[in-house]
């Protein structure tokens, strides 16, 4: 059997097999040979019914897209009027998602953990959440990419230093009213 290049990637393996009769003792083919090769899909038009496949098993991951991942008034029934959930501005100042994302990295690791730090350049979104709420989009937006998450014994003074530097030496032409601003790798 030959399977047939469809879709719409460059490149897509063919693959042919050959297969023996079934035994009596068994009532699995059994494998013989089996050969792939590499083929460029720009010679092909794209197949209506191949996208049409994709499509119907997409819609299911995009439909998760708007399920609501953090709902920061179930989370805290009594906020105050005034709380905003934003990630403006993370690489130069404590932000409220960057605080529930190490709230929830430290709940991860169940009480193996007592502080959790993320360099703010991880948190990408820039984005104000009005109905304080955060979808899965939303996530995905804020950590766009993979962000590796370790646990390291340090000691008290260690972590000070570390949130000192990240909030010292500020990049030439960075704007702050501060008058010790923050630098680009804000903790």
């Amino acid at each position: 059997m030959t399977d047939r290049p469809f879709g719409t990637a460059t490149d897509w393996f063919t693959t042919t097999t050959t297969t023996t009769t079934t035994t009596k003792a068994s009532t699995r083919p059994k494998l013989v040979h089996v050969q792939n090769e590499l083929v460029e899909l720009k010679q092909f038009e794209p197949s209506p019914i191949a996208q049409q496949v994709v499509n119907k098993h997409m819609s299911v991951i995009q439909s998760l897209d708007q399920e609501v991942i953090v709902d920061v008034n179930a989370i805290i029934p009594m906020l105050p009027t005034e709380f905003v959930l934003s990630s403006k501005r993370t690489r130069y100042q404590q932000t409220t998602v960057g605080s529930i994302l190490c709230q929830m990295i430290k709940e991860q690791y169940e009480g193996h953990c007592d502080v959790a730090m993320i360099n703010g350049a991880t948190i990408k979104g820039d984005a104000t959440y009005r109905h304080n709420t955060i979808s899965y989009a939303d996530i995905k937006k804020e950590l766009p990419f993979p962000t590796k998450m370790v646990l390291v014994p340090i000691s008290c003074r260690d972590l000070y230093d570390a949130i000192v530097y990240s909030r010292t030496n500020v990049e030439e032409g960075t704007y702050t009213t501060l008058s010790d601003p923050p630098r680009r790798g804000y903790l």
